[in-house]
Order: C-alpha cells, then structure tokens, then sequence
C-alpha cells in the first residue's frame, strides 16, 4: 500500500497529470455547453460526459468509460413505513488500483443525475432515502431483478450521490446524505440551498492530509493510515511534498462545487465507498456489483483474480453509465 501512496501523491504534484485534468475538464464543459443549447435531457448529457473521458490516459492512469444501454433499473425497498419502487441510480463512478492483474484498491459511487435550466433541481425524497441509507432491497426491473434482500452498506456516506447538471453547462457532485441535508426535507434543492459545504479532497478548502479532520473524513480502511505515517515520518515535509496528495486517496471528497474538483477528486481516487483494498473485500455487496458493471461494460481485463461470484449470474440488461478510473502500478514502475 505504501507504494499506492508514493505514486498517487507523486501524480498529484506532477505538471503534466494537471495538463491532463485541465485537458479533461475542457472536454467535459465543452460537450455539456453543447448539449445544454441543444436542450439535451441528463441521459445525453451523460453520454456526452461519457465519450470525452473514454480513452483518456496519463502515465499509470487512464479513464474506461461506456454507455449501457437498455431498462433502467429498479429496486424494491421499506420508505420509512411502505413499500415503495424507485430507480437505483443512472451512473456508477468506479476507481480500480491494480499491480498488473491483481486488485490492490477498488471504490465505487452510485450516481443519480439531475437537470436543471432553473437553478433548482426536482428531489424525488425516496430515492433519495435509497441513496443516503441503502436500506435491503429487491430488484424489480433491471439489474437486480429476481435478487431478493440486498444490502450496501454506506460507511463512507458515498456510496449514493446525486449529479446536479446546470445552464449553460457545469456539474455539481454532492453525496446523497449533504444532498439531504441541504434541502431538508424538501423536494427540490436550489443553488441558494448550497450554502457553505467543506470538501476533503484535492479540489476542497481544507488539507487532506490533515490528521486531524474530524471522524469520517477517512474512507475505510483505517489501517492504511500507517502507511502513509511512515511515509510521512520517513520523508517528512517538506522533503516529500506530494505528501497531501497521497493522502487525499484516504479521504472521501463527498462534495465538488463544479467540473474542475470533481475532476481532481476523480482522477485522483478519492470519490466514493471502499469495496476492496490490501486483498480484503470490505463491501461484499457493493463489491460484487461493482465487478458486475466491470464485465458488463466490457473492461473485464482490468484485473483477473479477486472476483466474488455473488452476483455472477445476473444478465445485464440495463441503462447505465459506467466510468471507471484505474491506476496500473506496474505501468509507474
């Protein structure tokens, strides 16, 4: 793990990965600017999205991003004191670190995205309470159906997380539970609701790197903190100074004002729930479904062991967008 550390911090201090992130994020407000003129509804803007970052690579890094295409996915579960039916989310955020075919690190984010021309964005509160809390659910149409009693568990408080599209063309990342809590029970979430949001990442107003944040900062596992305390004892600032941005893949960045930080964040590894890392499954569920958005968007080839065979079964049939970030570590050597 301590080498995870050495080369994601080495590529957050590197002028050409900036180039890169700054390269990626032109593409990105170029192809929503013209989907906005065109009026384009969020799944265009998504495929958009998807075909400037598929293929982008830097060094180690590179982006595999596609458009699935079928049945939106539903899942069945408990809002509060009744059954209700809701869509599961239309875009799936993966971050994949490999050493050739073996899995080092893997996160994913569940993405529900929504337009506006406005400046307020329509809130349907119970996928939203799916989103935030992954109550047990069964599938109904999609991905999951015929699954019964599934559970993601949400340690991060990213796992569920809502893409807020606006005029002329700019995005905004927030986690299902800040989303909650800016509107307050609302449904609907204006730009005047998104007040004062702190961010953790490489793209927030406070340090990563600092130990001190308060509980929760820290993505799981915490047991990679003594990694990157014996790299900080070992080079110390600021004889290493790419120190904070090695750091940064401990965080969750839950929050990213507009393209430029949700890109950092991204390209980064620090957005979303750790489902594998350091050879343990931490999140048998979200695990497995992420690896199931893997092969069915075809990049299979990523890593070859490690596969929990959970949902290996299931026929992908749905509409997705899948964007996995993934860091080769033999391709740093």
């Amino acid at each position: 793990m301590t080498h995870v550390l050495e080369v994601v911090g080495r590529l957050a201090c590197d002028d050409g990965f900036a180039d890169f992130q700054n390269s990626l994020v032109r593409d990105f407000y170029d192809v929503l600017g013209q989907g906005f003129a065109l009026n384009e509804n969020e799944v265009r803007l998504v495929e958009r999205l998807v075909g400037a970052a598929n293929g982008r690579s830097y060094g180690p890094l590179r982006i595999l991003a596609k458009m699935l295409h079928g049945t939106r996915s539903f899942v069945e579960f408990n809002y509060l004191d009744k059954p209700v039916t809701k869509e599961l989310g239309d875009m799936a955020l993966i971050t994949v670190v490999t050493s050739g075919a073996n899995r080092i690190a893997q996160r994913l984010c569940i993405v529900q995205n929504k337009k506006t021309a406005t400046g307020s964005w329509h809130l349907d509160l119970e996928q939203l309470f799916l989103l935030k809390n992954f109550p047990p659910f069964a599938g109904n149409r999609g991905i999951f159906k015929g699954v019964r009693e599934l559970a993601f568990r949400n340690a991060s408080g990213c796992l569920g997380a809502f893409g807020l599209l606006l005029a002329p063309g700019e995005m905004i990342f927030a986690s299902a539970p800040l989303v909650s809590e800016m509107a307050k029970g609302k449904a609907s979430l204006s730009m005047a609701d998104i007040s004062v949001i702190e961010s953790h990442g490489p793209g927030g107003n406070r340090p990563a790197w600092n130990l001190g944040l308060p509980p929760g900062s820290w993505a799981y596992p915490e047991k990679w903190l003594h990694h990157l305390e014996r790299l900080y004892r070992h080079f110390g600032p600021p004889s290493w100074p790419d120190f904070p941005g090695a750091a940064a893949l401990l965080a969750t960045d839950r929050f990213s004002r507009d393209l430029y930080d949700l890109t950092r964040s991204l390209t980064q590894l620090c957005i979303g729930e750790f489902t594998f890392a350091d050879g343990e499954v931490l999140n048998r569920n979200a695990d497995a479904f992420a690896n199931l958005l893997i092969r069915a968007a075809g990049f299979g080839e990523l890593f070859a062991g490690g596969h929990d065979n959970l949902l290996a079964e299931i026929r992908f049939e749905s509409q997705m967008a899948v964007i996995v970030v993934h860091l080769d570590l033999e391709r740093a050597m």
